[in-house]
């Protein structure tokens, strides 16, 4: 996501979609949105967090893009790649555990078995139990 994208998409979230609307509630001045929109500045690591927390994404994965974006070494550029692929797919593994962890078993999920619903579902991870 770039600089403008991310205006953009906090723009959708304004109730005006007003430039004002949009600096006001990223926390910079005018000025320095119409740089960011007509002069070609890219938003600072502070303001990408605030706008990345207004349009529920990432701040983590949004700065790394936005610093992608600035960045004018090829070298750099790659680096900062090969950090938000890993941060993308520790997050989609973190994902898929979870999901693994805290879906029913089948047999529950199904109805198959009406004994084993009558009882209380008790989920174990690694060493804990949990009484639910």
């Amino acid at each position: 996501m770039k600089s403008l994208d991310i205006i953009e998409a906090v723009r959708k979230t304004t109730d005006t979609g007003s430039d004002y609307a949009v600096a006001k509630k990223l926390g910079v001045n005018r000025q320095s949105m119409t740089k960011y929109l007509h002069a070609g500045m890219h938003l600072s690591d502070l303001t990408t967090i605030r706008a990345a927390k207004s349009i529920n994404t990432d701040p983590e994965k949004a700065v790394i893009e936005i610093q992608i974006e600035r960045a004018k070494d090829e070298d750099l550029k790659q680096v900062l790649r090969n950090i938000l692929a890993k941060l993308s797919a520790t997050a989609a593994s973190v994902a898929l555990v979870f999901g693994l962890l805290t879906a029913p078993s089948e047999a529950l999920a199904s109805g198959a078995n009406k004994q084993a619903q009558d009882l209380p579902i008790v989920m174990i991870m690694r060493s804990y139990i949990l009484e639910l």
